[in-house]
């Protein structure tokens, strides 16, 4: 956890320079009041997005909004992340599918580059061929040669346990728009900027020892959602969990959707 960290240096530096200016910037942080009057700052508070973010529910065939409003999709019969992830990029947008583990993460990217070979045309088959062979070229590793396979599909995954060569060259991939689907660890929504037209986040639970499935928190959720919708490219930005019930979808909807962060 960073945040004891930061608050003893920011401690320390207050005590040797009580003049330093401080100005600390957070998109998700739920006490921001309580943090400025530790700091003895001023609080501003902003709602503007460059791009207007929807975040909802999936349930069978349609996405459930926090305005009351569904949205009817189709070709919903593959596995319901996959599916997402094809209609986005029929759209002609890109998305970004957060999983809980990075074995679950490449299984996903593994089959999305299967099914969204078909949406390709010969230019980004070309070009996807090049990146794969470029990735083969780079490393021998199991993981490695995964990546390779998923690029020729037009997908990849992205964890820490790549290497930095690779994960660069999906992140580039993914900005160039030559990759339409990433799927990730949560720990990309903390430290990249990487936004997509549509984040899906899979996994809501998530396993604790000695606690079993444990759902995340909200500021997590908040995060990953928060990735949705490329400025100047996307006009919209779109967020789904996915639910596997009536009750699920209520839930879902409560707990994260329409929630606040936790402080």
């Amino acid at each position: 956890n960073r945040g004891p960290t930061l608050e003893v240096t920011l401690a320390k530096l207050r005590r040797l320079n009580p003049r330093a200016q401080v100005i600390a910037l957070s998109a998700t942080v739920g006490n921001a009041v309580e943090v400025a009057d530790w700091l003895d700052a001023h609080c501003v508070v902003s709602e503007w997005r460059p791009v207007e973010l929807r975040e909802g529910v999936l349930y069978g065939a349609a996405i459930h909004f926090a305005d009351d409003s569904d949205r009817e999709l189709e070709d919903m019969g593959r596995e319901a992340a996959v599916s997402l992830a094809l209609n986005t990029v029929a759209e002609g947008g890109q998305c970004l599918l957060f999983a809980g583990t990075r074995r679950n993460a490449e299984g996903l990217a593994q089959r999305t580059a299967r099914a969204l070979r078909e949406l390709l045309d010969d230019e980004s088959r070309e070009r996807l061929y090049g990146l794969s062979m470029q990735t083969r070229g780079e490393s021998e590793t199991e993981s490695g040669r995964k990546l390779a396979d998923c690029l020729r599909g037009g997908a990849a995954f992205h964890h820490a346990g790549l290497l930095g060569e690779h994960r660069r060259l999906v992140e580039n991939a993914f900005r160039s728009g030559d990759v339409k689907v990433v799927a990730a660890t949560p720990t990309l929504a903390a430290g990249l900027n990487l936004p997509a037209r549509r984040v899906v986040i899979r996994d809501w639970q998530r396993y604790e020892a000695n606690q079993g499935n444990v759902p995340i928190p909200v500021l997590e959720y908040k995060q990953m959602a928060g990735r949705a919708g490329r400025p100047g490219l996307d006009p919209y930005g779109e967020s789904v969990l996915i639910a596997k019930g009536d009750e699920e979808l209520e839930e879902l909807m409560n707990f994260y959707v329409l929630a606040d962060v936790e402080p």
